[in-house]
Formats: C-alpha cells, sequence, structure tokens
C-alpha cells in the first residue's frame, strides 16, 4: 500500500494512460553474457537487481482484475558485465530511487568484498548478499552471514558478549553501529580467525548439549560468551586486542579447553536457575568467577565496547564542527578530570555534547582514550599516563605500546 506501488496500480487501472513503460523505471538485469536470436535474447547468468515492486504489482493487477487485460508493454534493461565492482555500483543506483534495508545495500561495501574473499581460500562463504551461497546448495557449515560475523566482533573484538546478542537487522541499518564492527582498518587476518573461532564454538555447543540430551535454541544463548571467555583463557588475558587475537593458531584450538569452559559457564549459570539471554550483572559476575578459578590477568581493564544510544547514527556537520572547536580548546593529554566540563563552559555548548564531540575525536584517532589518568591507543596498549594520579606498581603492570623496542615515556 505504499505510494509508489498505488501509483502503478493506479496506471493499470486507467485505460487512458500514457504506455506504462513511460511512467515505470520497468526491469534492470545484468547477465555476464547476451546475445539477440531473431527475436529471442539470449541470456547467461541473470540476476535481477531492480523491478520488484513493478513485477508484483503487475502479477497483483492481472490476479485480480476480472474485466479484459490491461495491455501495455514494460521496459526491461539487460546490462552485460562480468566486472564485479561493476556490478556492484549497478545493484546500488538501480535501488537508489525507493529506500532500501541498508543491510542490503552495505553488501557492495568493500571490506565485505574483502571479506568474502579473504575467507574463500578456507572453504568458507561469506553471504554478502543474501541466499547467494544457499541458492547454490552450498553445505549451511560452510556459509557465514554479515550479521553472524559482525555479532562475533562484538563479542570477541569490542569484548561485548552481552550486546552482540541483540546485534541484528535493527543494530546493523545504523550507518554509526555498521562503521563501528566494520571498520576498514583491521587486519583482514583477524576475519579469518573470528569465523573459526565463532564455527568452532558452535561445533563444541552442538556436541556439548547433545551429551545433555538437549535439542533447544542455546547457540543464540551461549555462543558469544563461551567464545569470548574461551579467547580470554587462551590468551590469558582480559585486556587481549585485536592485533593479540589475530595472531592465534586456528589449527591449534583446544576442544578440552573449550568443553570445560562450556561446563563452567553452564554450572555457573545454573546456580540461578536461568539458562537463556544474559544481562551485564550476571555476565560480569560469571567473569569475575572464572578470572579467579584460571588466574586470568587484568579483569579490572576489561571494558566492553560498543555504541551508546545517542551515538547510533553518522555524526552531522553539526556535531563534526563542534568536534572540531573542541579539539582547538583541549589541552594537550593526559588532562585532569572533569575536563569536558570546563571546555563546554569555556564553547557555550552543553555537557553531553561536549562530551559526544570528545568521543568522536577519539574515535578519529585525533585524540587518545583516556581512563583514570591512563592513555590508550585503538588498540588498548597504554601510551601514557598522568603519574599524579597513577601510582607506580599500575605503571609497571600495564600494558605499554613499544615504539622502536622502547616504551612510551610516563608523562609528568
Amino acid at each position: 500500500s505504499t505510494p509508489v506501488n498505488q501509483d502503478i496500480r493506479n496506471t493499470l487501472l486507467d485505460h487512458d494512460s500514457p504506455e506504462f513503460w513511460w511512467l515505470n523505471n520497468g526491469i534492470t538485469m545484468l547477465v555476464t553474457g547476451a546475445a539477440v536470436i531473431g527475436k529471442d535474447i539470449l541470456l547467461e547468468n541473470i540476476q535481477i537487481v531492480n523491478g520488484l515492486q513493478t513485477t508484483e504489482c503487475i502479477f497483483r493487477h492481472f490476479q485480480q482484475e476480472t474485466k479484459p487485460g490491461t495491455k501495455g508493454s514494460i521496459l526491461v534493461r539487460v546490462i552485460q558485465s562480468s566486472e564485479e565492482s561493476v556490478r556492484d555500483a549497478i545493484i546500488r543506483s538501480t535501488n537508489n530511487q525507493t529506500p532500501v534495508e541498508a543491510a542490503s545495500l552495505y553488501a557492495t561495501d568493500r571490506i565485505q568484498r574483502d571479506i568474502e574473499e579473504v575467507l574463500r581460500p578456507y572453504g568458507l562463504r561469506y553471504e554478502r548478499r543474501k541466499n547467494h551461497y544457499v541458492n547454490r546448495f552450498v553445505s549451511t557449515e560452510k556459509i557465514i552471514t554479515p550479521l553472524y560475523l559482525g555479532a562475533g566482533y562484538v563479542a570477541l573484538g569490542l569484548k561485548n558478549p552481552v550486546s552482540a546478542q541483540s546485534f541484528g537487522n535493527g543494530v546493523i541499518r545504523k550507518e554509526f553501529a555498521y562503521r563501528t564492527v566494520f571498520r576498514h582498518g583491521e587486519d583482514m587476518q583477524m576475519w579469518v580467525v573470528l569465523a573459526h573461532i565463532l564455527k568452532f564454538t558452535d561445533d563444541s555447543l552442538h556436541m556439548f548439549w547433545r551429551r545433555k540430551g538437549s535439542t533447544g535454541n542455546f547457540l543464540q544463548c551461549w555462543r558469544h560468551v563461551a567464545a569470548f571467555v574461551y579467547t580470554v583463557r587462551s590468551l590469558g588475558t582480559f585486556g587481549y586486542s585485536t592485533v593479540e587475537m589475530t595472531n592465534l593458531e586456528i589449527d591449534s584450538m583446544d576442544q578440552a579447553v573449550m568443553f570445560d569452559t562450556i561446563s563452567v559457564l553452564v554450572d555457573a549459570r545454573a546456580q540461578w536457575k536461568r539458562l537463556k539471554r544474559w544481562n551485564e550483572a550476571e555476565f560480569e559476575r560469571v567473569l569475575r568467577l572464572v578470572a579467579s578459578r584460571w588466574d586470568l590477568k587484568d579483569i579490572d581493564r576489561w571494558r566492553p565496547g560498543g555504541w551508546s544510544s545517542d551515538a547510533d547514527t553518522q555524526p552531522t556537520l553539526y556535531e563534526e564542527s563542534v568536534a572540531m572547536r573542541v579539539n582547538e580548546q583541549l589541552p594537550e593529554q593526559p588532562w585532569r578530570r572533569g575536563v569536558h566540563r570546563d571546555v563546554a563552559r569555556e564553547l557555550g555548548y552543553g555537557v553531553t555534547e561536549t562530551s559526544r564531540a570528545i568521543q568522536l575525536l577519539i574515535e578519529r584517532g585525533i585524540r587518545y582514550k583516556q581512563i583514570n589518568g591512563v592513555m590508550y591507543d585503538s588498540d588498548d596498549f597504554v601510551v601514557g599516563v598522568d603519574s599524579d594520579i597513577v601510582d607506580d606498581e599500575t605503571i609497571k603492570s600495564l600494558r605499554w605500546r613499544e615504539i622502536g623496542g622502547d616504551k612510551v615515556e610516563v608523562v609528568k
């Protein structure tokens, strides 16, 4: 019942209307080969990329119309190209007239195509276009979707398994959330390791629950938590970086360690008689339990990443200009506590508005993330501290970014 569909229907009902194909875009299809033979066109590898609204409306019209049929013509564009980048550009362009789900259009992003290519040698098929490999009868065990991999990145890359449970179409439509997960700066090998950890976790969970006689839908509940805790156990610290995760050997994943991890997590939750969706408080209690059990380091430095509710869209030009003005007013790091309030007062901005601007500067790599006097880079390595706030013992225990073989100097 959208306005576009109603206009198409009205055109079909009006016998005095101009030619149908004059008023409608018609159908666009991509092919890798085309040849005209008499009145026929021989086409190879057809992919229809635009025209669903038009064809559906025509079908419904003739399904419901009892009077003598309307006669007319429909425009069909046949574009011959086997070059992937050209085909992606055509898909994006031809679907710009009517709003299309952002998740579908992201399929043409360069990083999505790169992920597909980097996973291919490992026998994994990255289905950036829905049902692309399903329709080619590829085993579902070898198929990985953007939502599956994106949720895995939230769980392991951002260290936030609780938020990973709800990473779906509603979230990925938001530009800010999408760009937070699918970042161009990551080593592409990280996606390979991430995919293998997730598949290894799924296989282990299936075997574990089969032994317990359960056939329920347990993967959504346990996949991200089990994968995260297993990764922490493998690296020995909650403070690991994506660089360290990328260096995990995918061929030496320990089944016994994974079974032990799952068993401890299940036993811990059984105490509260809850085996479904996790909440943040419950998850942190379990993490402290496993940290003590397996002597895992840096539990107090564990900081789950994500996106705040007021930052789920792409920054506006106004927000960008505020960020640049705030950057000019900010002192050198490390800052003292409450510096955002001083800057807000000086520039006449709100405190929340200024905090959002500082967060933008950190996301862009213009400023460092700073917590309790400690400055971190994008990989969570320490690059400086305020020695008036951080004691010497803590300074020695921090995980420093090394430059030229030497640690960055402590900021006095």
